[in-house]
């Protein structure tokens, strides 16, 4: 069976927390036989209730060194993780009940450096983010492709709010902790490892948005294989 780490990233405010608290059930659900949940950011604690059937640890990290640090909580909280196969997420992810079930057996079959899967927003459309090119010279900046095309990563962008990575990767390959949040610190990361990286896609496992402000109500979720 495969392990997995879920490394949640925060900014610990109290709707944040509420959603990983969602975060951590869905996670719970899919019956992972190892897993943890790591969360970084913020130094309270704003969960309420027992989280120790989670197998979730909170990391300490003092917001006000630099705003919007998320690089350097990225950086940080990879070198915590028990296992190689890493989830690295921003605080506003859901995973479908069958994610793992698909991931258990795709990674069987399939090495990877990195690792995407389709993303979805809250009205049910793909995250046009959760596949894509940046700069391909054959196709428009930012251009989504098919998921089963794993042909042109060495012009692939990975998005940073959600991604598959091995440990000893990403720890050989950090994030540029001069930059912040909106500093465009993934499209420096991804053009800084997609040569040398293995890339690659699982077409099969499914997370979805659940911030509010990504607007109206998903249709499709519960379709889903």
């Amino acid at each position: 069976m495969i392990d997995f780490s879920f490394c949640i990233i925060t900014d610990n405010s109290t709707e944040a927390c509420q959603r990983i608290v969602s975060i951590a059930n869905s996670i719970s659900e899919m019956n992972i036989p190892n897993y943890e949940i790591l969360i970084i950011g913020g130094e309270t604690n704003r969960f309420a209730g027992d989280l120790s059937k989670f197998n979730m640890r909170k990391i300490n990290f003092d917001e006000s060194v630099k705003r919007a640090w998320i690089t350097k909580k990225k950086n940080d909280i990879i070198k915590e993780c028990k296992y190689e196969n890493v989830v690295m997420m921003h605080d506003y992810f859901l995973f479908h009940k069958s994610w793992y079930t698909h991931y258990n057996k795709f990674l069987k079959e399939n090495e990877y450096d990195v690792c995407c899967n389709p993303v979805m927003l809250l009205n049910g459309m793909r995250d046009y983010t959760d596949w894509i090119l940046w700069n391909h010279p054959d196709y428009p900046k930012q251009s989504s492709i098919p998921y089963d095309d794993w042909s042109k990563t060495k012009w692939q962008y990975i998005s940073g709010g959600y991604f598959l990575i091995k440990k000893q990767f990403m720890i050989d390959n950090p994030f540029d902790e001069n930059r912040v949040a909106g500093d465009e610190e993934d499209v420096e990361w991804s053009l800084r490892i997609r040569e040398k990286a293995k890339i690659i896609c699982n077409p099969n496992s499914y997370v979805r948005h659940i911030k509010e402000h990504r607007n109206m109500t998903i249709d499709t979720w519960s379709k889903l294989i």
